[in-house]
């Protein structure tokens, strides 16, 4: 014992009044650093508490951490200011493991560290410095103005209020969109039902009264343990309940009227369990009931990760066989007497929104057999795309709508993309689309007005770009325009909507200021060329076709990758030129058995522009059988726009201090699909005949350079 106080005694020995100080300021601005940690890190007690646990637990272990550090350094005899270098290290220590929990890398976690450790040492001994001034003036000032200035700097920058170039618009110009919108009434706009809220659920929870003594319906529990065998002690300690009697909780909003009224299900995403989810979407909920549509916003936050219990293996299958016991017990209310929705519910139109995993979930719902013909429509939030029982989803003859942001730091590709390419539409008897939204600058968060704007958790979060996120409410807005829509499009069966899923422009003036990208394709689409049926450049995906093409850099078909240089489950031809006149051209077979065009016919593909050039265009042409030839500039009927480039962090070089390469480049190919009207693209012609058309040639001008990627090229028949 007495060699141990000795050791102790010994600890101050070289630290100097300025080393304390600086040791002083180190932990001083460690605390905001905990505090912003414990803000990440709830636990369902309540933000004080939250916040003094973890701020307490942070600066008792740091000094713990600097009292055993200290005595190593003393028993190996380093002639060093030993407190603070035995801060140096625990704060080091603490704060890299912290960051690199929240998602960062481990020579990223080390370089933030080390940046804060200077800020808190500077601080600490200028303020030591103005209360007992040095002989060396200039020194002093100095010193002072410096650290003064840097702890301002990393203020500033952390709320972004310094001036920073952003890639976004990264050619400098914007483009013009010209476009007729849509004669019909606002789809964001409340429309002429009056609704009701109400909850159902088990009457248990414990933090929500609207799910206990106040809940309106009382529903089953369900038992997921087939699905889930393991459930923590802690989660079970925080909800109150097991695997075996999981609650099925909802909000509803209930249109007032005779009905029977289509079934809208909302399903959230992966949040933080302990920060509930379910709220986020009345926004949607109150819009869809005025348009009579029964809403309800699912409950499964039991399901989702939390920093103290971990996640759940199969989360994906527990989360979409929930959402069908909500069907279920639908079903058996719209059945029953007295009770709000009774005979309210029409079971044979159903559709399911799901955000983020909820977006996924609701497509693996879908597929099971029992209600797959009940669910006439799926719409995703950013969703994400992961394989269940080691396959890729596949949706099939089942209306499909993905939405998806540019500034999206959590699902940060477009991996919707990939489900809209796996959506098959494959029934000729009835009418089915789907259809896609990018938006630039939406995030992920916002698509939930309590997830809010920062899409990864604290402390990470503090070093994502905000200033190029679109405000929260023209991202729902956006969402309510095209959700309404395609809702009223799938299951009202009115066709009023429909253009704007094939051209964006037709709901320009419905919608925020920002770029936009969208594709479509409907079960009446003749395919000519999608570069799926083999690898072969000179084939067609339809029978007896053939390609040919002139002067052309590069000429390959290949897999479209995503930012992350992985898979997006589809193949294009991609086309590169450089200051030559070149051409690609699909010739077709005799296709008059097989394809009735006319003056009502539309010809369609999709194209994605890889390069920032912002005045891309590219000439048309069709030829008869005859020798006709008409020929019109893309940008007749609408424009090429450059590549949308996206930073999701403060600086470009921290993108890649975020761990896993989430980020990797700061673009990635998005179609945009372009649907021409024959009659339009004729002119008047008198002797040009529809139905003899035998080429399609692009034409890429000699005076540009320029790169795309094409896909999905082919007739409708008949106009929309």
């Amino acid at each position: 014992m007495s060699r141990l106080r000795a050791l102790i005694w010994c600890i101050p020995q070289y630290d100097s009044a300025y080393s304390i100080s600086g040791l002083i300021g180190i932990y001083t601005i460690c605390i905001p650093m905990f505090l912003v940690i414990g803000l990440g890190m709830p636990t369902g007690l309540g933000l004080s508490i939250d916040l003094s646990m973890i701020s307490l637990t942070g600066i008792t272990l740091l000094l713990i951490m600097t009292f055993i550090i200290s005595i190593l350094i003393v028993f190996i005899r380093l002639r060093i200011p030993r407190l603070l270098f035995a801060g140096i290290a625990s704060v080091f220590i603490v704060i890299s493991l912290a960051l690199f929990h929240s998602s960062i890398s481990y020579w990223g976690a080390a370089i933030l560290s080390f940046i804060l450790i200077l800020i808190g040492f500077l601080v600490g001994t200028s303020i030591y410095m103005i209360i007992k001034p040095l002989h060396r003036r200039l020194f002093q000032y100095s010193y002072i103005s410096i650290s003064m200035v840097l702890f301002l700097f990393t203020v500033l920058w952390i709320y972004e209020l310094l001036p920073s170039p952003s890639l976004k618009h990264v050619s400098g110009v914007k483009l013009e969109v010209e476009g007729q919108t849509i004669e019909a009434n606002i789809p964001s706009e409340m429309g002429a039902y009056s609704s009701k809220f109400l909850t159902y659920g088990s009457g248990m929870d414990r933090y929500r009264e609207e799910f206990g003594k106040d809940v309106d319906v009382i529903t089953s529990t369900v038992d997921g343990s087939a699905l889930i065998k393991r459930w923590s002690w802690i989660r079970e300690l925080f909800w109150g309940f097991d695997q075996t009697k999981l609650p099925l909780n909802g909000r509803v909003w209930l249109p007032k009227g005779e009905g029977p009224f289509p079934l809208v299900l909302i399903l959230h995403g992966n949040h933080l369990m302990e920060d509930f989810s379910d709220e986020g979407y009345a926004y949607l909920g109150e819009l869809l009931a005025s348009r009579g549509f029964i809403t309800v916003s699912l409950d499964e936050n039991f399901i989702n990760y939390s920093v103290w219990s971990g996640g759940l293996s199969n989360d994906m299958k527990l989360r979409s066989w929930v959402m069908l016991q909500h069907i279920e017990e639908i079903r058996e209310l719209n059945g029953q007497i007295d009770n709000p929705l009774s005979s309210k519910v029409d079971m044979n139109r159903i559709a399911l929104i799901g955000h983020s995993r909820g977006g996924q979930a609701a497509v693996l719902a879908a597929e099971n057999k029992d209600i797959h013909n009940d669910i006439k429509a799926i719409v995703a939030l950013a969703p994400t795309d992961r394989q269940v029982d080691k396959q890729y989803l596949k949706l099939n003859n089942v209306n499909y709508l993905v939405i998806q942001g540019s500034q999206d730091a959590d699902v940060s590709s477009f991996t919707g993309d990939r489900q809209y390419e796996r959506t098959s539409l494959t029934d000729d008897e009835i009418f089915i689309f789907k259809t896609s939204l990018y938006i630039e600058g939406a995030n992920h968060g916002q698509f939930n007005t309590d997830w809010g704007i920062m899409d990864l958790s604290l402390p990470t979060g503090l070093l994502l770009n905000k200033r190029d996120i679109l405000d929260g409410d023209n991202q729902r807005q956006i969402a309510q325009t095209y959700i309404a829509a395609f809702l009223e499009t799938t299951l009202m069966k009115t066709s009023t909507y429909l253009p704007m899923f094939k051209d964006y422009k037709k709901a320009i003036d419905w919608l925020p200021q920002t770029t936009y990208r969208s594709r479509y394709e409907d079960s009446n689409f003749i395919r000519i060329s999608d570069y799926e049926e083999d690898q072969n450049i000179r084939t067609t995906s339809i029978n007896n076709g053939s390609i040919v093409a002139v002067k052309m850099n590069e000429w390959k078909e290949e897999m479209v990758k995503d930012r992350q240089d992985s898979s997006k489950h589809n193949r294009s031809v991609h086309l590169s030129w450089t200051n030559q006149q070149g051409s690609y051209e699909l010739r077709l077979p005799n296709h008059q058995s097989m394809i009735q065009l006319n003056s009502e016919s539309l010809f369609a593909f999709s194209l994605a522009n890889i390069t920032d050039q912002s005045n891309m265009d590219i000439t048309i042409e069709l030829e008869t059988t005859d020798g006709v030839k008409i020929h019109n500039l893309l940008s007749n009927f609408q424009r090429i726009p450059p590549a949308i480039h996206t930073q999701f962090t403060k600086e470009t070089f921290l993108d890649i201090a975020v761990r896993k390469g989430r980020y990797g480049s700061s673009t990635e190919p998005i179609f945009q699909t372009y649907i021409i009207s024959l009659k339009e693209f004729a002119n008047g012609h008198r002797t040009f005949s529809y139905r003899d058309i035998q080429s399609i040639r692009f034409l890429f001008h000699y005076h540009q350079d320029g790169s795309i990627l094409l896909d999905d090229i082919g007739f409708y028949e008949h106009k929309f």
